[in-house]
């Protein structure tokens, strides 16, 4: 499994050598709460390897719509310089439009 480091706090980055360039990730669980952060990339990793990075090792892709730039994409695709990641899950709760709450 390739590398993925955040770019700032504790995680290393890789080497040089072997950085590819920040990628643009957004996630969104299953609440409808998201999050944005960059992550720096190491040659040939794919969205697999960062899926399962961020998601947890058990998480379920099955479970969840991700897209590469605004494109629907296959587990193994491999992530290029600049790209920009979206994770959703696609089980969002429903609302109450009166009460502001779920259900």
């Amino acid at each position: 499994m390739m590398k993925i480091s955040e770019q700032a706090g504790e995680m290393s980055i890789p080497a040089q050598e072997e950085k590819v360039s920040e990628i643009y990730v957004i996630l969104t669980d299953d609440n409808g709460n998201s999050s944005a952060n960059r992550r720096v990339i190491t040659k040939g990793a794919t969205i697999s390897d960062l899926f399962f990075q961020e998601m947890g090792k058990n998480a379920n892709p099955a479970k969840y719509l991700v897209r590469v730039n605004r494109e629907h994409i296959t587990i193994d695709h491999r992530l290029q310089p600049g790209d920009r990641v979206t994770v959703t899950s696609v089980k969002f709760p429903l609302w109450d439009l009166e009460t502001g709450s779920s259900v």
